[in-house]
């Protein structure tokens, strides 16, 4: 039989990020989208993007490359490195990590309810 504590019932304290950190872990990522998406401009044969860039404007494709960037990031490794750097980290409502449709909606929307950042301990 197990006896129930104040540390079964109640998660540990988290402490929630700053803003500045939010903001700049979320600028690290931009920029590493941007560089991200000119790489690609690059890489992929002219042929493909000529025919990418009339239905779309580049600033749809920016956007798409930066959703893929953190869905794939928050899929894989559980953070961005924008997040890595200001040492931050996404928790559920419960201050539980993510599960795999929270990640995929914080990936392209910015406000979810329960989801917020909190500061990386350890």
């Amino acid at each position: 039989m197990k006896i129930n504590t104040d540390i079964d019932i109640f998660p540990a304290q988290q402490e929630t990020a700053s803003g500045y950190k939010q903001h700049f872990g979320g600028f690290i990522d931009a920029i590493l989208a941007i560089i991200l998406f000119f790489v690609l401009s690059y890489v992929i044969p002219a042929f493909i993007l000529v025919h990418l860039q009339k239905p779309m404007l580049p600033e749809i494709l920016i956007l798409l490359v930066f959703a893929f960037y953190r869905l794939t990031s928050l899929l894989i490794f559980n953070s961005t490195i924008g997040m890595r750097l200001t040492q931050i980290k996404l928790l559920n409502g419960e201050l539980k990590p993510l599960s795999a449709g929270e990640k995929v909606c914080a990936a392209f929307f910015v406000l979810i309810n329960g989801v917020d950042y909190y500061d990386r301990k350890g």
